[in-house]
This record gives structure tokens, sequence and C-alpha cells, in this order.
């Protein structure tokens, strides 16, 4: 191997291995104080590629620099590969339960985003109904489209709705008291107390700050070449301020909702689309001590964002541990850009 070459390559080794140590700190840093390790976060999936790639080739090249990228992967692996990649063997449970439904409707558009399409509105619907869910927490809902609509067989349902065209949540179960929190610049939690049977329970439903990217820049970014350097630069330069911003001023949303959990006197369950990876600030916060159900309980990737490009978990199920959780799903359903993610939630006889 000619010194240069190896040179390079060896310079480019060190940059995928201080972004992967980026990603294993960015949990515990907030990015509205340093945002590189949660930009990082987000490139975890090509991080890790990267990182594997220089294994094979040290190691072909019976070089020792392959435990520089194996040691880190095995350090990331352990921290975070149980929050991507599941195989829970009980999943399922007879036990008398709540079943709870998340889901990003994307205002029933499609996963275009184009129109407005009553046939999938009629679609999730049926979806649910067939589910037999008990909860359904939904974001980026219109409420002009909810006329009608019942994900229940019966027509015991209370509606937790926020003042905009954002979030819904519906129960079977009377909602005793409800609030809602908008943050300072977009989004909002919708904050509902539910009576299940003597217990008062209250659930969080939270759309967090997305990127606000549109299809035609996610396009772009789909279209990423190592060869076109200038094009590369000139889109560095467009998405990096953004990513910076809205990386911020989601952390902060993250800790205001992490306080009003820790004020809540009731067991609680916080679900909705965080917008946001496993690896982020913002999911180590909001989460706590609480427990993922997909951890708990879920198999495969968990990947509910459909995109070829950031496919991601980004939609979560918590609860506190007067809860087990059972059966954690993401269907593959295309009727929005997300995927519909539900489980089991049996209430903890040793609490």
């Amino acid at each position: 191997m000619k010194l240069f070459v190896k040179i390079n390559l060896i310079f480019i080794n060190l940059l995928f291995f201080i972004g992967m140590g980026l990603v294993c700190l960015s949990p515990y840093i907030n990015p509205a104080e340093y945002w590189l390790p949660a930009l990082m976060a987000i490139s975890s999936h090509f991080l890790i590629m990267g990182n594997i790639f220089f294994i094979i080739l040290w190691a072909f090249k019976k070089n020792y620099l392959f435990i520089l990228s194996l040691l880190i992967l095995l350090i990331g692996s352990f921290q975070s590969l149980p929050k991507h990649f599941q195989y829970n063997t009980k999943t399922s449970t007879t036990e008398k339960g709540i079943i709870l439904c998340s889901y990003n409707v994307r205002s029933f558009t499609g996963n275009d985003g184009k129109a407005v399409k009553e046939w999938d509105r009629m679609l999730v619907n049926q979806y649910l109904k067939e589910k037999k869910a008990d909860i359904v927490c939904f974001q980026e809902i219109n409420h002009d489209l909810i006329a009608g609509f019942n994900p229940f067989h019966d027509d015991s349902t209370a509606y937790c709705t926020s003042d905009k065209n954002e979030l819904i949540t519906i129960s079977r179960y009377p909602i005793i008291r409800e609030s809602k929190y908008f943050f300072e610049k977009s989004n909002m939690i919708i904050i509902s107390d539910l009576k299940i049977g003597d217990d008062t329970i209250r659930i969080f439903n939270c759309h967090m700050q997305s990127y606000n990217l549109s299809s035609s820049y996610i396009h772009s970014l789909n279209t990423f070449s190592i060869i076109k350097q200038i094009e590369n630069i000139k889109m560095a330069q467009y998405f990096l301020p953004k990513f910076k911003y809205f990386i911020k001023q989601r952390a902060n949303q993250a800790d205001l909702l992490k306080e009003k959990i820790n004020e809540c006197p009731y067991p609680v369950i916080v679900c909705g689309d965080f917008n946001d990876t496993p690896d982020s600030y913002t999911y180590h916060t909001i989460k706590g001590e609480m427990k993922d159900s997909y951890i708990e309980s879920g198999r495969g990737t968990g990947s509910s964002y459909i995109r070829p490009f950031f496919s991601f978990r980004i939609d979560y199920i918590f609860h506190n541990n007067f809860y087990k959780s059972y059966n954690f799903t993401v269907d593959n359903k295309n009727y929005s850009d997300h995927k519909p993610i539900w489980c089991k939630l049996v209430k903890n006889d040793s609490e």
C-alpha cells in the first residue's frame, strides 16, 4: 500500500472513530451547549458501516489498526445496540391489559404528503379497530378529518385534542383531566389523565421538533455522492445550520417535558414522535428511568420512519414500573411517512 494512500485511509479511519465516539457521548451532552455529538448520532448507521469497512480492510492487510474501529464499535454496541435491535422471545401474554397505539398520520396525506386521502383515513380507522386498540395517540392529525372517526368497536370514546391540527389522544377510558403545553417555537404535548378501574394514569402525547425537511430536500440528501465535492459542500452549507437549530430546539423541549414527567403524581406513559434516534440526548433525557417498550418486548430494528436514507426509530412508547409491556410492534403500514407503533401494557402486580 502506497504511503500517501495509507496516510489518507488512516486519517479517514480516525474521523470515523471520532464520529462513533461522539455518538457514544451524545446521550449525555446537551446539544444546546454542544451540538456536534447530536449530529453524529443521526449519522450513526453511516459511521457504523464505515468502521466495519476499516475493520475488514486493516484485518485483510494484517494491520493492527483494525483494533481502533473494533474497539469503538464494541463500546458503541454495548451502549446502543439494545436500543436498535431486539429479539425478545416472550412477547405475548393472556393477562388483561391496555393496548396502546402511537401514530404520526401526517394529516392523512399518505407517504407522499401531496394531498389528503380519504381512503387512507378509513384504512387507518379500520386498522386500529382490527388491532382492538384501547388508547390511540395521534400526531400530525387534521382535526377537520376526524368527524365520525372512531377506532374502537363501541361508542365509549373520549378525546383530548390540541388547539391546532397537531395532536389527539383517543381513549375508551374516561379522560378526567387534560392539559396542553406549547413549546416556545413549535410543536407541543397534550397531557391526559385517564381513569382505568381504580387507577389514574397520565399519558403524555408528544410531537417534538422536526427538521422541517421537504421531500425534495430529503431526495437531495439521498443523492449525496462522495465524488461531487462542490455539491456536497453546498448541501452542507444549507443543511448544517438547519440541523443545528432544530437539534437545540428539541433538546430544550426534552428538558421541559422531563420536568413535567417528574412533577406527575400518577403512573406515567409517554409516547409520540420524538424526531430523534435512540442515541440522542432527547431519548436519554425523556426516558430517564422509565422502560422503553421496544426494548422490553420488541423484535427487529424498530424503525418507524419510512425513508430510504432516514429510516430510523424515532417513535416511542415509554412507561414507568407501574406497567409491564408486551408485544411491541411496528406495523408495516404505508398510510403515512411513519409506521404505527403499539404494545400491550399490563399492570405490574409487583409494584
